[in-house]
């Protein structure tokens, strides 16, 4: 066992010393307790919460603490401590003449505020040896990522949500001067999309992905376009452009299905951002950053649906919209 935790048990009898000796006096009313002790590391475990320590310690802070209010304890000065006097060995006819051993250190005469205050508040570095470790884990459900799928009507948010929890989950895992704050970048949106693109993958083509994987020859469609999973385990369309001078995203953009609701927002968010174009127009934007499975029939529907709900909006505003418009599938 170690000094320090030797000198914690001491602590710890002691306290029970005072609470015997507490509860048992019925003539004499004891207005205030001051404990002390030469170990800083002690005073230190004392003076903090429990559950910061291992299991060793943590059970006799608790202890320490229930039967004196970690304020009561003090630090003294080894070389005034009555207690090594005894501690120390000194010959019987020393002790009847040792005015440290009868009476304490010169100054517990005097008033409290005149008492020297030596400790400093600042942990030790012995303390953090009996430190427990935390460790956090957070993850992201399938329920999770299905639900903002299902819930939100915008790629944009999602992203930001996504964003957010990532983040924090960063921020656990790192250390208080590398944790990221202010508002969200570039690259934590693109990590975002990334978490959402693979996802989906993953739930739409995981038979082609598990064969991509063991290097088994994949389906027809996937094998006409070179398809290959990149290092962050999203599914790419392969082909002669990787020598390209281009960014990555457009020599080989993502695989999307053609009937997701992923897809469908995808689509949502470039006709929004590049105000409304044409079908030729948008799928050229488009495939700058993903390749969706018949796009021209995705994007013909998801457009068409998107313009219905505008003419309806229209309507409503005009007020002269009629109700069979309101039973049209969207």
């Amino acid at each position: 066992m170690s000094i320090p935790r030797l000198e914690l048990c001491a602590a710890s009898l002691f306290s029970d010393c005072i609470a015997f000796f507490l509860s048992n006096i019925t003539n004499v009313r004891v207005r205030r307790v001051f404990c002390w002790s030469y170990s800083t590391v002690t005073l230190s475990w004392i003076r903090s919460s429990p559950h910061r320590w291992k299991t060793f310690v943590a059970n006799r802070v608790s202890h320490i603490q229930e039967q004196v209010a970690p304020e009561c304890w003090n630090y003294v000065d080894g070389k005034v401590n009555p207690a090594d006097c005894a501690s120390r060995g000194m010959f019987p006819e020393q002790f009847v003449s040792h005015s440290m051993w009868w009476a304490g250190p010169p100054w517990l005469a005097e008033s409290n505020s005149s008492w020297p205050n030596c400790f400093s508040s600042e942990i030790p570095t012995a303390v953090t040896l009996e430190e427990k470790k935390v460790v956090y884990m957070a993850t992201f459900s399938d329920n999770f990522l299905s639900g903002l799928l299902q819930k939100f009507s915008s790629l944009s948010k999602i992203q930001r949500i996504i964003s957010y929890c990532l983040r924090f989950v960063n921020n656990l895992r790192n250390h208080k001067c590398e944790q990221q704050v202010g508002c969200l970048s570039y690259v934590e949106l693109y990590k975002a999309l990334i978490v959402t693109v693979r996802f989906v993958q993953n739930e739409v083509f995981s038979a082609d992905i598990l064969k991509l994987k063991e290097k088994v020859p994949c389906s027809k469609p996937f094998r006409k376009l070179a398809s290959f999973l990149d290092e962050d385990g999203v599914l790419r369309v392969g082909g002669r452009l990787k020598h390209a001078n281009l960014e990555f995203d457009v020599k080989h953009p993502m695989l999307l299905p053609r009937d997701h609701q992923l897809t469908y927002l995808v689509i949502q968010e470039f006709h929004n951002k590049n105000l409304h174009p044409g079908p030729r127009t948008l799928e050229y934007l488009i495939l700058q950053q993903f390749w969706i499975l018949s796009a021209r029939r995705a994007i013909r529907i998801t457009v068409v649906a998107i313009d219905r709900l505008f003419f309806i909006f229209l309507n409503y505003i005009q007020g002269v919209i009629d109700a069979s418009e309101l039973l049209l599938p969207i």
